[in-house]
């Protein structure tokens, strides 16, 4: 996670022990923010660029309510964008979910040790489930993950949240920036319409929390140039406008950036 800062209170940080006797905690007041909306909230909505640590503290949560016994176990589910005109999959649930839970199991390991890890999926505390084997569920005593969900349909994010059941505490990541989607996107559409809603948090992290690699914000940013060349020369490249995501407004007011750019 890079160098350590001091968060704002502390006492809501993961603070999590693994095999090397690694602590975990927010290193930027958003990433605080995202930390301080899971443990209040039972449905957290967050959102942002790539390399800001989403999915990494959304599971560190999760993970530290799980050893605090307040919740049973921990679900992860991605959508299948490569797959989803595909009506059948072969192979066990398992299998099916794998390809998709891969990335989850990398942050994962960064998270807890190999045997923590091991020990976690035998007994099924932690599982990845698709997101089109949730419907008709009614989840308890869950911790709820929706990686990706900026590729997420409307219809599909609506089925999502109303799996949500007692003692239960739904987590969506995504950036709606980065939908592969011709259509709106669930989480841009779900994050706008349920704000201010008692139990509901949205957190929005930008550039300034990238914690991954220095590049990644690099890359982010040069991206953002571009396409609001594109724009300015009405040029497209398919069908949907080229929108500049908020996180990135500071960016393009920056002509020392655009000079360093030509």
């Amino acid at each position: 996670m890079g160098k350590k800062r001091k968060a704002q209170a502390k006492s809501d940080s993961p603070q999590i022990k693994n095999s090397k006797w690694q602590k975990i905690e927010p290193i930027t007041k958003n990433q605080q923010y995202l930390v301080e909306s899971i443990n209040k909230n039972a449905i957290s909505f967050i959102t942002g660029p790539a390399g800001t640590g989403k999915t990494f503290l959304s599971l560190a949560s999760a993970i530290k309510l799980i050893k605090e016994k307040k919740y049973k176990r921990i679900m992860v589910t991605r959508p299948q964008v490569a797959t989803k005109k595909m009506p059948f999959l072969p192979g066990t649930e398992a299998e099916k979910s794998a390809p998709f839970i891969r990335p989850i199991k990398d942050t994962l390991s960064k998270i807890l040790s190999p045997v923590e890890i091991d020990k976690m999926l035998t007994m099924r505390t932690i599982e990845g489930v698709t997101l089109e084997y949730m419907r008709g569920m009614s989840i308890d005593n869950t911790i709820v993950i929706l990686d990706e969900a900026q590729n997420v349909e409307e219809k599909e994010i609506l089925m999502f949240l109303t799996r949500i059941g007692q003692n239960s505490k739904f987590i969506i990541t995504g950036d709606i920036y980065q939908t592969d989607l011709k259509e709106n996107s669930g989480l841009a559409v779900a994050s706008s319409i349920l704000e201010n809603i008692p139990n509901i948090g949205i957190v929005e992290l930008d550039l300034d929390d990238i914690v991954r690699n220095p590049l990644v914000k690099s890359i982010v940013q040069r991206f953002a140039m571009f396409s609001e060349r594109k724009t300015n020369n009405n040029y497209r490249g398919d069908d949907r406008d080229s929108d500049i995501p908020d996180y990135l407004s500071v960016v393009l007011n920056d002509s020392e950036l655009f000079d360093d750019y030509d």
